[in-house]
């Protein structure tokens, strides 16, 4: 079937108009329509049963600020077709740059509530100690592997191997695993949550990486903002912990994929890692206290 026999099935619906976008991971289709009145960023996948399934009970934890996969469906050959709400604005990355000390207080503040709506539900889900004991010694034999030497590798894998013994899963929910100005959206002052493709279940930790590791300088008021609203309104009392492990995981696995695809270490990232957190010994980072 072609994409606008996918969107039809997909939306009972016949597609107005299919225009593809720009832009995305390769392999991703990627187009905006319109069914019913109605009008859809479309993404087609590939994907599995289990995927699937995620989709369909996530739509259960979610608000109107958040733009995920709204219609899904999965084919026999393979691949998923998702409609997720066209939400038309800036991204809050642009609007930051000129964004009032009132206004990036409420973005903050709306971009904290649309996270703890989507934590708020925890899951009994064993199985997830055990997978992210092996996502993290998978990423140090992968390191070792590739004979990576980028700023502060030993720490890196010390400290993960040392969290595979040590670190103790707790609250489990629905995680973005991509929170970034670049994914939030302003319509008339609203803030919308967008790009729900890398998501899965998780502990809330996951979800703060780029706000508390990858963060640019010019964004870091904000990220301070949303978390303090966060932490203010959810009981994680071991927070900061959870997110140095899963922030020293996302500068592992992106050093991993820049080899992969092209053959460069990572630098930057890795060198902000160690400072930030005085070579993995400290759990808050240290922009934290500069930025008021």
């Amino acid at each position: 079937m072609n994409v606008a026999e996918l969107i039809e099935h997909t939306a009972k619906g016949t597609p107005a108009y299919v225009e593809p976008v720009s832009g995305g991971l390769t392999g991703v289709i990627k187009c905006k329509t319109e069914v019913n009145g109605k009008t859809y960023m479309v993404k087609v996948i590939p994907s599995d049963q289990r995927r699937d399934l995620w989709y369909t009970e996530l739509n259960k934890h979610c608000n109107d600020q958040m733009a995920n996969p709204k219609l899904h469906r999965l084919f026999a050959d393979g691949n998923m077709c998702l409609l997720s709400p066209w939400i038309t604005g800036p991204s809050l990355e642009e609007c930051l740059a000129s964004a009032s000390r009132e206004q990036i207080d409420d973005y903050a503040s709306q971009a904290a509530d649309i996270l703890l709506t989507l934590h708020h539900d925890p899951f009994e889900f064993p199985p997830y100690q055990e997978s992210l004991r092996r996502q993290l010694i998978g990423l140090c034999e992968k390191i070792n592997e590739y004979g990576l030497t980028f700023p502060g590798k030993e720490n890196v894998c010390d400290y993960l191997m040392k969290a595979v013994n040590e670190h103790q899963v707790s609250h489990v929910c629905f995680v973005h695993k991509d929170v970034r100005p670049e994914n939030f959206i302003v319509q008339n002052g609203k803030l919308y949550l967008i790009d729900f493709d890398n998501g899965s279940l998780g502990e809330r930790a996951a979800d703060f990486p780029y706000l508390t590791t990858m963060v640019w300088p010019e964004h870091r008021l904000f990220a301070k903002k949303l978390i303090e609203n966060y932490l203010s309104k959810a009981d994680d009392p071991d927070f900061w912990n959870a997110n140095l492990i899963y922030s020293t995981a996302k500068v592992a696995d992106y050093a991993i994929w820049k080899w992969e695809v092209k053959q460069r270490q990572v630098v930057i990232q890795a060198n902000e890692l160690m400072k930030q957190y005085e070579g993995l010994t400290r759990t808050i980072p240290a922009w934290w206290d500069e930025t008021v």
